[in-house]
């Protein structure tokens, strides 16, 4: 491949890399995936650029690769997981860099379905306390803890403090009443629970993003 298109190539990545951070940031889920999947192909000639042009480090963060390891399988999103999977292991740079790009894809492919029987646990136990599900599981409490988070980070489950231990329940239901609070001013205001799952613009500030949702008042 021409210098020219290995520059090209590493500016592409930039760009998608800029765009997965920034809808990352935004919880555009699942959108970001398409991105992620698409900038996956940049990889190996934004290495070889890199090092041709003496841009340290070689090997960048890749946020494509990234994302797709940490919010795939918490979300279930085994087209991408598999997508990656493949691309990695017959791609021969990737396959055996140091990085260990092929373990950690298969090990995200592995972890879908752990994530999937972590939530099928807390569907059938709603308060089931967190720090049970490692044991009723069989799954490390480091790999609980990474799954939960995101589902915590992304309000798919709620998590109440309750007889000093944390209690998890998927937030299902939602045409219950919520409270939201705008993440830039702290402006607080009711709502289906649907409502609060998309941007919103505050009626105070008027800035327009997610809201925090009040899950001990949510019923």
């Amino acid at each position: 491949m021409r210098k020219a298109e290995l520059e090209d190539h590493h500016n592409q990545y930039l760009l998608k890399d800029g765009r997965i951070r920034e809808m990352v940031q935004q919880r555009d889920f699942p959108a970001v995936f398409a991105v992620c999947k698409d900038a996956v192909v940049h990889m190996v000639p934004a290495m070889k650029w890199r090092k041709q042009a003496g841009i340290t480090p070689e090997t960048p963060e890749f946020l494509c690769f990234s994302v797709i390891c940490t919010y795939g399988p918490p979300l279930f999103e085994h087209t991408a997981l598999e997508s990656m999977y493949q691309f990695v292991g017959g791609t021969r740079q990737l396959a055996r860099h140091e990085n260990g790009y092929l373990v950690l894809s298969e090990a995200a492919l592995k972890q879908e379905e752990v994530a999937r029987a972590l939530w099928n646990c807390i569907e059938r136990q709603p308060g089931l306390p967190q720090s049970d599900l490692s044991e009723r599981c069989c799954v490390p409490d480091k790999t609980v803890a990474s799954i939960v988070n995101v589902w915590k980070q992304l309000r798919i489950i709620g998590c109440e403090y309750r007889g000093n231990e944390y209690r998890l329940s998927l937030c299902t239901r939602l045409d219950v009443e919520v409270v939201g609070i705008c993440q830039h001013c702290g402006a607080k205001g009711n709502g289906r629970k649907e409502q609060f799952l998309q941007p919103v613009k505050c009626g105070k500030c008027m800035d327009v993003g997610y809201c925090h949702v009040r899950f001990d008042e949510a019923g």
